[in-house]
């Protein structure tokens, strides 16, 4: 449960900020790469949350906060999805 709870705040931490790519200072923009290396982190993190809540014993799956969390797996799958094709062109 302290795990979980430490992943959690950490993903809510500005240390969290550090691991991520994406920098409100770029001046021509968010890079593709920051973007998706972005989504992938936070991919990773809300699964070992919900890995974590699965092998809890007792622990409820459908819980509000769990969930929220599967939903949010789903959407960043979606958005990394979506950024296959664009990847792709710009292969050379």
């Amino acid at each position: 449960r302290d795990f979980l709870k430490n992943l959690l705040d950490f993903e809510k931490s500005p240390l969290s900020k550090d691991f991520g790519l994406l920098n409100s200072t770029d001046q021509g923009g968010i890079s593709l790469l920051s973007v998706k290396n972005d989504l992938l982190f936070h991919y990773l993190i809300n699964l070992v949350a919900v890995m974590s809540r699965r092998s809890t014993p007792n622990q409820s799956l459908t819980s509000p906060s769990t969930r929220a969390m599967i939903l949010r797996l789903c959407e960043i799958r979606t958005f990394v999805e979506k950024i296959r094709p664009i990847e792709q062109k710009l292969q050379y």
